[in-house]
């Protein structure tokens, strides 16, 4: 004890304080805690995320494919594609915004182009931006070819195509039109999209409507579901007839 009347206490040796020799190696989280520094996959971890997903998405493809199969939606479809293309044979499939295989939705239309392309005898070639390389493993196992880069979908056909391409925006229906004409030209594609008449303001569209004809999907009721997958939602099947080519050549 001092003189003036107080206690002078010494710190105690060997007592380690924070952010010494222990707290070295770790980072300080959001709450102030410590925690382990975080580290990154390694390769063969990467890898077996996506033998995972190409597994699972490969399957749930194969399974909508089935129901499509089964269902009244696919019956009710097949007479109406027969009917909406008259006559029209594809000899090739090309599939714009499929988007990425873990959605339901692209499982849905990657399991109707797969079924389209079975029946057809047609090749299909596919291009979207979200596409991973698990996605891309699951369609080059249903026989999809990918496009290599982004065309914009400004592709001329040089052979009877069928352009799958349901809820894409509307600039990429203008460009496959533009790309598509005079009339001559027009006649060798087919459109599974969203209807073209929502887009008369769209010059080269709009020019083109007059000879369109337009056949909507079955309702997505008749696939069965418990919910709807609104992959097909307001589609339709969009022919550019032989009869109505003589008012615009």
């Amino acid at each position: 004890m001092d003189a003036d009347g107080f206690t002078v206490v010494a710190r105690a040796r060997g007592r380690r304080r924070h952010g010494g020799r222990a707290a070295q190696g770790r980072a300080k989280g959001p709450m102030g805690g410590l925690y382990p520094a975080a580290r990154a996959p390694s390769a063969a971890e990467l890898q077996a995320a996506e033998d995972r997903d190409v597994e699972r998405h490969g399957r749930a493809v194969a399974e909508r494919r089935g129901e499509l199969a089964r269902s009244a939606f696919g019956a009710e479809l097949r007479a109406r594609m027969a009917a909406a293309l008259d006559g029209f044979r594809a000899e090739e499939i090309v599939c714009y915004g499929l988007g990425s295989l873990a959605s339901s939705v692209s499982q849905w239309q990657a399991a109707l182009v797969a079924a389209l392309s079975e029946s057809l005898g047609a090749p299909v070639l596919a291009f979207d931006p979200a596409t991973t390389a698990s996605d891309a493993r699951v369609l080059r196992a249903l026989g999809v070819a990918e496009i290599a880069e982004n065309e914009q979908a400004r592709r001329r056909a040089a052979r009877p195509t069928l352009f799958f391409m349901p809820h894409c925006e509307q600039f990429l229906y203008e460009n496959v039109v533009a790309a598509n004409q005079p009339a001559a030209q027009l006649a060798r594609i087919a459109i599974i999209g969203n209807p073209l008449g929502r887009y008369c303001e769209a010059p080269h569209i709009g020019r083109a409507l007059p000879m369109a004809r337009e056949t909507r999907l079955p309702d997505e009721a008749l696939l069965g579901q418990r919910t709807r997958p609104y992959a097909f939602s307001d589609t339709c099947i969009t022919r550019f007839g032989a009869a109505e080519q003589r008012q615009w050549q």
